[in-house]
């Protein structure tokens, strides 16, 4: 069961909504992999980028039957990252 809501194209980023209880949207450009996470006060979440995330990996993410649990188990801790907001 796939939890994509929605896929488009933002400046050659390749976005996917999710339907998640933690994450909004996760992004994928060259190796790069960008979360936006959900706010609990209503607020924009936090916003991560993940460097040199293989495209297998995203796929494998972005086609978990829970991303959340996914983003724990194989990307929290395997990848360099910065946070942008």
């Amino acid at each position: 069961m796939s939890n994509i809501k929605e896929v488009y194209e933002s400046y050659g980023w390749k976005v996917v909504t999710v339907d998640s209880a933690v994450i909004d949207a996760i992004g994928f450009l060259n190796n790069d992999l960008f979360i936006k996470f959900k706010s609990k006060n209503g607020e924009d979440g936090e916003e991560y980028l993940f460097f040199e995330v293989p495209e297998s990996e995203f796929e494998a993410f972005i086609e978990a039957e829970l991303v959340g649990s996914y983003f724990i188990d194989e990307i929290a801790n395997d990848y360099d990252f910065i946070k942008l907001k």
